[in-house]
Parts: C-alpha cells; structure tokens; sequence
C-alpha cells in the first residue's frame, strides 16, 4: 500500500487524490463527519481531463495541496497546457519540414549548438527516470522531466532555426 496525501478546494471541502485508491463518501463520512466533499458532475464537459491529470500527477503523492483550476489550465508554467503547446510546435516543425520523426536516424546527430546538445543530453535521461519512478513510486518525477524537457525544447526552438535554414536536415 501506498500513502497518499490529500488536497482541498474551497475552505472545507476535501477532495481525494484522482490517483489515490476510492473511498466512497459513506466510509470518508465516519472517519471524517467534519468534512463535506465536493462533488463535480460533468466535469469532463467542462474541463479536459488531460490537465487535470497532469496536474494531480505532477504533485508528490505525500504532500497535501490545493487544487486550482486556475493553475491547472495556465498557459504558461508547468502545466498540461504548456506541454500540449510544445507538442504542437514540435509536430508543426515536422510537418513542415516534410519529416517523419520515426524515421530519423539518432547515430546521425551533429549537435553544433549548446542549446541542441542540451536537449539531446535531457532526452538521454529518459529511462533513468523511468527506473527512478519504478524504485520509488513517485510518478511526479516523470512530470518533472516532461517540463524540463518542454524547457530544453524551447530553448532550442528559440536559439535553433529548423525549418527553411541549410541546417535543416541536421536539426530536425
């Protein structure tokens, strides 16, 4: 069994971890008459879950926190939003260039900038943290890596042009 902290919305109400095992109301009530829960039907209609996961997930299962839907659906910071825009570039720099990702040959790199050795450093990473979240069951370190990876991204997309340069075969 795993511990799990818990997090609140407005004052008094408590909400249980998305990821945490159920406890139904009834059994919550008897340990905690205090309490009222919050109940949001429909949410899904009115919010994508892919947020509201990624927020839930990217928090450490032992700490308590609040949950926002202001933070939580933020454009910028780290957030589900965010990752879904970096996506997109990453995808439209692949349209444009014409270039299947798959398809592309890693042995091939020729990393000239700082900012393109960077990313392919963070990439490497990957199935570390991987192993790290199967020894210690914190998935939070799997967001973590994801946001810096955004980060990388973005200061390659920035400081690296990749479409329309004579490099393109290169860094893309």
């Amino acid at each position: 069994n795993l511990c799990y902290a818990i997090f609140t919305c407005d004052p008094g109400y408590l909400l249980l971890r998305l990821w945490a095992t159920v406890v139904s109301s009834a059994s919550l009530r008897r340990c905690r008459p205090d309490v009222r829960l919050c109940h949001c039907p429909d949410t899904s209609a009115t919010l994508a879950i892919g947020p509201t996961r990624y927020f839930d997930l990217r928090q450490n299962r032992t700490n308590d926190y609040k949950f926002s839907y202001k933070h939580m659906l933020a454009r910028n910071g780290d957030t589900a939003v965010y990752m879904q825009y970096a996506h997109a570039r990453i995808a439209s720099i692949a349209r444009k260039a014409g270039v299947d990702p798959a398809s592309l040959n890693p042995n091939l790199l020729n990393l000239e900038h700082q900012a393109e050795a960077d990313l392919a450093f963070h990439i490497t990473r990957f199935q570390e943290v991987v192993a790290s979240i199967e020894d210690d069951l914190m998935p939070h370190h799997l967001c973590e890596y994801l946001w810096k990876l955004a980060n990388q991204f973005s200061d390659f997309y920035n400081n690296c042009r990749v479409v329309g340069d004579a490099a393109q075969g290169r860094c893309v």
